[in-house]
């Protein structure tokens, strides 16, 4: 056995650590490793200063410096919303395999335009893990510039359901481009509402593919079914299910809009717009909204 040390350290302070554990990482096939995040923000901030002038530019060229959107730059629910469930993620690399991905999604605000958040950051263990920048934009020639090189499927990075299948028993559903648009706006802004509404200690974002095996069981056996009509006039439908994982007891939540094409005649179509589990009672309050549905529902 060798009485030599293996060695581990951190690449911008160049402290010696002595277990693999005690390094961060924060890119996939990457070697780069720290000993502190502080150390990960001083490291990569060329990088971020690279990115930001980036984006000055193209607004200059573009003549976008006065946006309003970029109020919205930097609010922690609203970013954690784009990187947990973007509509469209874009991935650049070069010759010697540092690789860079873009996350883009619209967002709606009650009394604003539909806007899109552009961030560009870092993979590692198929998560985002460090934001090298971040703007918003509603000007599609300024959004063209961030879709570079490649567009990933989105199954690339653990991120929320994708809406573009939706499975009716043992049948896949293909949803009409239109279709998908109108859910992934609705998708957008109940998010955003949930997000505002939760509370900090309840079940984090990050945690809920953790919870995926309930959507099922709620949507087959829920205690509880409430409809409602949203402000488009469609129909949604919410399904609540009290669950228990590990000795501590939850309520887990379906929220579907009907869809018209019904597969077959007597049972209704739902799509899935977002699921989720809580602890908070007042979130279960919040959702129980319209006309509760006595029995429940096939789908």
């Amino acid at each position: 056995m060798s009485d030599i040390d293996k060695i581990y350290y951190c690449n911008h302070c160049k402290t010696f650590l002595k277990e693999l554990e005690d390094l961060l990482f924060v890119e996939e096939g990457s070697s780069k490793s720290f000993c502190s995040e502080e150390c990960i923000e001083k490291f990569y901030q060329h990088l971020v200063d690279h990115f930001e002038n980036q984006d000055k530019k193209l607004r200059e060229e573009l003549d976008l410096t006065e946006e309003t959107c970029l109020k919205f730059v930097g609010k922690p629910k609203l970013m954690e919303m784009v990187l947990s469930s973007p509509s469209e993620i874009w991935h650049t690399s070069n010759e010697i395999q540092e690789e860079y991905f873009c996350f883009i999604r619209k967002v709606t605000q009650k009394g604003e335009d539909p806007f899109y958040l552009v961030i560009n950051c870092l993979i590692f263990d198929n998560k985002p893990s460090f934001i090298l920048s971040a703007t918003a934009t509603r000007d599609e020639a300024l959004l063209e510039k961030y879709r570079v090189e490649k567009k990933l499927d989105n199954n690339i990075v653990e991120t929320s359901e994708d809406l573009n299948e939706v499975q009716e028993g043992f049948q896949t559903v293909e949803i009409e481009e239109e279709l998908l648009e109108a859910i992934e706006l609705k998708k957008s802004q109940l998010l955003a509402n949930l997000l505002e509404e939760r509370s900090p200690s309840d079940i984090p974002i990050e945690k809920f593919s953790m919870y995926d095996e309930f959507v099922e069981d709620t949507l087959q056996q829920p205690d509880e079914v409430y409809k409602d009509k949203d402000e488009e006039g469609d129909t949604i439908l919410t399904y609540i299910k009290a669950h228990e994982l590990n000795g501590i007891s939850f309520y887990y939540f379906c929220v579907c809009m009907k869809y018209e094409k019904a597969l077959k005649e007597g049972i209704e179509t739902l799509l899935p717009i977002i699921t989720f589990p809580s602890l908070d009672g007042e979130i279960y309050d919040i959702y129980k909204r319209g006309v509760k549905v006595t029995g429940a529902l096939k789908n």
